[in-house]
């Protein structure tokens, strides 16, 4: 499988999300919710590795990707004017994804996988709370909260498949990838409040960079020793190492 063919299963799930969670007067008003293709990618990596695709294992990919659609449109609220029409829509459809999750796992009768979700879930949340927290964090500490942050529900996903192999690999790549654009925020001055917390803590750009290429050598490292496909191997390379 060359690197179109997984670029394009990626765009497949990604496109069967956004028909899963249309709705006519939320797309017009908010867009379409923001899914990153990496976190896609990781969500069907134990399936282009070789394990069984059916139409039960689809729909539980497919709820993934709809509670993180869920959780980024509830981070995209602004810390004030929340009472205009574009904020309450935009709390509306996080509210809609989260339905929509809950609607096809109960169909599928998923139990399993409810309880792994959930569990990531609860463990996310908690960790975005806490980076806003009126206190001190140490650059430990801001990686820690950002691996959860950003791989926690695939993480939980790979266990309720028993693909637990690669859950290294996903945590330390999708991390890469969010102190890129943590750096980049940073390096353009983006006055976000997560950047703000980031200085009242002392954290430097520098310091960021250094724990990311620590990450990236794990990565490699991992890589190495995984019995992923070479091709799965490079894609990530790509998009995490490059």
């Amino acid at each position: 499988m060359i690197a179109v063919q997984i670029n394009n299963e990626v765009q497949a799930l990604k496109q069967n999300i956004y028909n899963e969670i249309h709705h006519r007067i939320l797309l017009k008003n908010t867009g379409m919710p923001f899914l990153k293709d990496e976190q896609l990618f990781f969500m069907l990596l134990p399936f282009l590795q070789g394990k069984k695709y059916d139409d039960a294992m689809k729909a539980s990919v497919s709820s993934v990707g709809i509670v993180h659609a869920s959780l980024e449109e509830h981070e995209k609220i602004k810390e004030q004017s929340a009472e205009d029409k574009e904020q309450q829509l935009t709390v509306l459809s996080g509210d809609f994804y989260s339905g929509r999750y809950y609607e096809i796992l109960a169909q599928s009768k998923n139990i399993s996988l409810i309880y792994y979700l959930s569990t990531g879930i609860v463990a996310r949340c908690e960790q975005q709370i806490r980076l806003y927290e009126p206190t001190l964090l140490t650059i430990e500490k801001w990686i820690e909260y950002i691996t959860v942050i950003e791989s926690e529900l695939i993480v939980q996903f790979y266990y309720s498949i028993e693909a637990n192999q690669w859950i290294n690999i996903v945590k330390h790549a999708l991390t890469i990838i969010r102190l890129t654009e943590i750096i980049e925020m940073y390096k353009n001055g983006d006055q976000s409040l997560l950047i703000k917390r980031l200085q009242e803590s002392n954290t430097s750009i520098l310091e960021l960079q250094q724990q990311q290429n620590i990450y990236k050598q794990n990565l490699r490292i991992l890589l190495k020793e995984s019995s992923l496909k070479q091709e799965l191997i490079n894609w990530i390379e790509e998009h995490c190492l490059s």
